[in-house]
């Protein structure tokens, strides 16, 4: 995966494959998620999916899923994360169509080590009535990566 990769960081992301894409916005988001750990780990990794329902205010976030990956050894590991979309009774009618944001989150003890970030590009080409009518893109290609240190074990 393209983008900063620390040499002190214990587990690294190799790739995330976007899955289902593109899709209805009331369709699950689906990731593949490649890593690699440099050691073996005490504790599980936390990975968690959060969307981007307002970009005036962090309260519309929502967390559409966390989910805990352990025990994690030394090597490569791959899994799958599918959660359920957003709830879109969440998301002010302004905010429903447009550019928004979702990111994967990578923690450890309740630390966050990785962020990768896309844009979602939600579209209807008719005057929609059903929220299933509205059609949602990741744009895959350009995930913007941020590492930040941590205290490992």
């Amino acid at each position: 995966m393209d983008g900063p990769q620390d040499a002190n960081h214990v587990v690294r992301v190799v790739n995330v494959n976007v899955l289902d894409n593109p899709t209805s916005l009331t369709n699950p988001f689906q990731f593949e998620i490649i890593f690699e750990s440099s050691r073996d780990l005490l504790d599980d990794l936390e990975w968690k999916l959060t969307y981007v329902g307002d970009h005036r205010t962090v309260e519309g976030d929502q967390v559409l899923d966390s989910v805990m990956i352990g025990p994690i050894s030394r090597g490569t590991h791959k899994f799958c994360l599918q959660t359920n979309p957003p709830d879109v009774s969440r998301i002010p009618e302004d905010c429903l169509l447009g550019l928004t944001v979702v990111f994967l989150s990578g923690c450890y003890r309740s630390q966050e080590f990785v962020r990768v970030g896309y844009y979602v590009n939600n579209t209807c080409t008719t005057c929609w009535k059903q929220f299933s009518q509205i059609q949602r893109c990741i744009l895959a290609e350009k995930p913007r990566m941020t590492l930040t240190p941590i205290l490992w074990d």
